[in-house]
């Protein structure tokens, strides 16, 4: 991890625990040329960084920072900005697919997975998972089947994992 990106999440986190407080277009652009130091342009790093490590199994791998506006067209909440710090890599051989990082002033988090599966890539999901029982573990060879790569094993996480 590069020294740009150490401090990224103490210092977003603190940055948007502020932001929460006083969320108006004022603070945002009295405080714009901290939040491109300490959050922006570690963030960038970071996605660069991630998206280099993957590339070898990934070619073509894109890393997106979404924007700190909200949109407020359709929202009865008129807060300008969010209070969190999103980052997405998306993997382009399987549309949709893609891992996800989130800081928000009471934690981080990460994940993975499909986004919005269509056609036969639902198909695919809906006959790999059919008549599988639900327990605490969770099914990964269905994803193996709708990715196209090898069946993994089924991975069974720690308690403090789930929700």
């Amino acid at each position: 991890m590069s020294d740009i990106t150490r401090q990224l999440i103490p210092d977003a986190q603190a940055f948007l625990a502020e932001l929460a407080e006083s969320n108006t277009r004022d603070w945002f652009q009295s405080h714009k040329a901290r939040y491109e130091a300490e959050l922006r342009h570690p963030a960038e790093a970071l996605l660069q960084a991630v998206a280099d490590y993957l590339r070898p199994h990934h070619p073509g791998i894109r890393g997106k920072l979404f924007r700190p506006q909200r949109d407020l067209r359709f929202s009865k909440d008129k807060t300008p900005y969010h209070t969190h710090l999103h980052l997405l890599w998306q993997l382009p051989q399987t549309p949709g697919c893609g891992v996800f990082f989130g800081i928000d002033p009471g934690g981080v988090r990460i994940g993975g997975g499909i986004m919005g599966l269509k056609g036969s890539a639902l198909s695919r999901w809906r006959d790999a998972v059919a008549g599988q029982p639900l327990t605490r573990s969770y099914p990964t060879a269905g994803l193996a089947q709708v990715a196209g790569h090898p069946p993994p094993a089924t991975v069974a996480l720690p308690m403090r994992w789930r929700r």
